[in-house]
């Protein structure tokens, strides 16, 4: 019955898709034959995952068909459709369903926010995801998963004995969580922590700027959280 399930809601989404292809009349027949040959195989997979897995959550909710229908929600509806589509994990899948489930709870008050965090969803890895909920859950778990990502820091003549391919692994782990932490801080997610001395901040790094000492997550990032349900996840 699932298989059956599953291999209908590919044919109608194939379907729609191609009849959307004939209000292009000079490219619609390529773009038809596109949909026919690459489209059905994993993309269309993840969007029939995708509506299965929202149909599922908005079965138990009791929202109303206007806020369904109005225009934010479609717009919004439309802008997780493309990211569902482009999904590489059944967690990412779900995390954007249950955006849209949050946002169709609260309707169209919030949508210029749920519009920035839908954008800003789009930029970041599971990875990343991670690493933000971590963030969220205080200092001591950030410290413990930082040093899972980056591992022990070798010295100077431990890390010359290394092989080229194993310099480059350890410069891969020592980058990555800068890596992430900075992607988050650039989207307004997290902000760094600094130390102080007193009143000022205390001028201990070799650069001339401050000493970075963690980082604490931002009111927006902890609406994204909400938003996609990752602190009830597995998500860190």
């Amino acid at each position: 019955m699932n298989s059956e399930l599953d291999n209908n809601s590919k044919d109608v989404l194939v379907s729609a898709l191609k009849g959307m292809s004939g209000v292009v009349p000079y490219a619609g027949g390529m773009i038809a034959e596109l949909i026919g040959q690459v489209i059905p195989g994993q993309r269309i997979d993840r969007i029939a995952s995708f509506l299965k897995e929202l149909d599922l959550r908005l079965k138990k909710l009791e929202v109303s068909r206007e806020k369904l229908e109005s225009e934010e929600f479609i717009d919004l509806f439309e802008d997780a459709t493309i990211q569902a589509m482009r999904s590489l994990s059944e967690e990412r899948t779900k995390r954007i369903a249950s955006f849209v489930v949050n946002v169709a709870k609260d309707g169209a008050q919030f949508h210029s926010v749920d519009k920035r965090i839908i954008q800003i969803l789009s930029d970041l890895t599971d990875d990343d995801l991670q690493v933000l909920n971590v963030v969220a859950k205080g200092a001591h778990h950030a410290q413990r998963l930082q040093h899972q990502i980056q591992g022990d820091q070798l010295t100077v003549g431990e890390y010359e004995r290394l092989t080229s391919d194993e310099k480059d692994a350890y410069e891969v782990r020592r980058a990555t969580w800068d890596a992430h932490v900075g992607a988050l801080e650039r989207l307004g997610l997290v902000r760094s922590v600094y130390e102080v001395a007193g009143a000022n901040l205390r001028d201990i790094a070799t650069n001339g700027r401050p000493s970075i000492r963690g980082y604490e997550i931002t009111p927006l990032g902890r609406i994204l959280i909400r938003r996609i349900d990752a602190a009830e996840g597995s998500l860190g």
